[in-house]
């Protein structure tokens, strides 16, 4: 299991990166990239992840949805232990991010205030900042040359649009969080894929040490930019039945490294 999060934590900055038409070097792309996507006020994609783990596959499927300033929401189904499992994942405007799971029938609500989690956070993931505030373009990039030294491979293609292939190793200094010091285990080097047409990240992989067997792969199909979303797509609102678990007090001792308290479980919701 925290094979599978240090996969998905080092993922989580890889949503969107950008274009470049007649890029020479890493640097040129990444410029043009942070350009391009400003251009993007809101996108919607289909949503596919493949990750090796426990002897074997697991796949992710559903649907992304953005829209600036930090408007996330996130659709998925996974099999895990013999169940289908659906999530939700809400973020708003307000910074709260919200969790609904169901798995087998049971559901569970967690939420985190994304706002008080704060920079400890962040730096556990590889991030620095106001971990809101990753969904801004300039950002993403700008958090993701502190973990990767990258460099311009040959152009590829993926349906049919080439795409821009970088190629980024970990250094040195990214190895100095939990996260990433956990990922560099068994991750070797990530590979981004991005549309030398519409300037987006179609997939990105994760590849192990051995420099060949890809652990981790991410993909967005069915693009669509700037589509009119309405703002309530991103408003989650609590079935007055289910038990809310708020996760930021928790989150924050943990990153702090004080053991959470076994008294302060949070009382059901009213």
């Amino acid at each position: 299991m925290k094979r599978i999060l240090a996969i998905v934590a080092v993922a989580a900055g890889l949503a969107v990166v950008g274009r470049a038409e007649e890029s020479t070097s890493a640097e040129s792309v990444v410029k043009f990239a942070t350009a391009k996507l400003a251009e993007y006020k809101a996108w919607s994609a289909d949503y596919l992840q493949s990750m090796s783990a426990m002897g074997g596959t697991m796949t992710i499927t559903g649907e992304m949805i953005t829209k600036q300033p930090k408007r996330m929401r996130m659709d998925v189904n996974m099999p895990m232990m013999g169940k289908n499992i659906t999530m939700t994942m809400i973020m708003g405007a307000d910074g709260i991010m919200w969790q609904d799971m169901n798995m087998g029938g049971q559901r569970q609500v967690m939420k985190m205030d994304m706002n008080k989690v704060g920079a400890a956070m962040s730096s556990k993931m590889g991030l620095n900042g106001d971990p809101t505030q990753q969904m801004d373009p300039a950002k993403q990039w700008a958090a993701l040359q502190q973990m990767f030294a990258f460099k311009l491979l040959p152009a590829a293609e993926i349906e049919g649009q080439k795409m821009h292939v970088l190629e980024g190793t970990m250094l040195p200094g990214a190895l100095t969080n939990q996260q990433m010091a956990a990922a560099a285990q068994f991750i070797g080097k990530m590979r981004v894929y991005v549309g030398q047409q519409d300037g987006f990240t179609h997939k990105t992989e994760m590849v192990g040490k051995d420099g060949t067997n890809v652990v981790m792969t991410q993909e967005f199909k069915n693009l669509k930019f700037n589509p009119d979303i309405p703002d309530d797509t991103f408003v989650f609102t609590p079935p007055a039945d289910v038990r809310i678990v708020d996760m930021t007090d928790m989150v924050n001792k943990m990153n702090s490294g004080a053991a959470p308290s076994p008294h302060s479980a949070p009382p059901p919701a009213k």
